[in-house]
């Protein structure tokens, strides 16, 4: 019988869910060799990971930075995490965000400009029905006799 060493381990891998992670690993890297990509034990999602990174609760613990639900194309994980890089693309990423809100800013202000407009003409016309009306409005025509 052979003599097995426990103080050796080594990874196979064994499933077709193994090679693609490491093929999604290996794309993560060389985008950044900081990060990495596996299985968060703690939620069993699979996430990019920023190697040795400190937090409050462990020193030099990996930080998930991207969650997965499965395992993605590797194209896919890089390409997300490029739109998501704000170390890299910060000052773009802010400014994207910036003109979209600036167009649902101007687009609130257009909304409430035509509703004033619309209740501004509203009650001008129901004074005027009634008789009313605080300003009187005064019609100017080519004709002074009125005909």
């Amino acid at each position: 019988m052979p003599v097995i060493n426990d103080k050796v381990s080594m990874w196979i891998p064994n499933s077709h869910q193994d090679r693609q992670a490491a093929l999604v690993n290996k794309a993560v890297r060389e985008y950044d060799p900081d990060l990495g990509f596996g299985l968060n034990e703690a939620t069993g999602q699979w996430c990019i990971f920023l190697k040795h990174g400190a937090t409050e609760m462990a020193q030099n613990a990996d930080l998930p930075i991207l969650g997965f639900g499965t395992i993605p194309h590797p194209d896919d994980a890089v390409k997300r995490l490029y739109e998501t890089d704000a170390r890299r693309r910060g000052r773009e990423i802010v400014d994207s965000i910036q003109r979209h809100n600036d167009a649902i800013q101007k687009e609130a202000e257009v909304k409430a400009q035509d509703a004033s407009d619309a209740t501004a003409e509203a009650y001008e016309w129901a004074f005027r029905k009634a008789g009313a009306a605080p300003v009187s409005k005064v019609y100017f025509t080519d004709n002074p006799k009125g005909e």
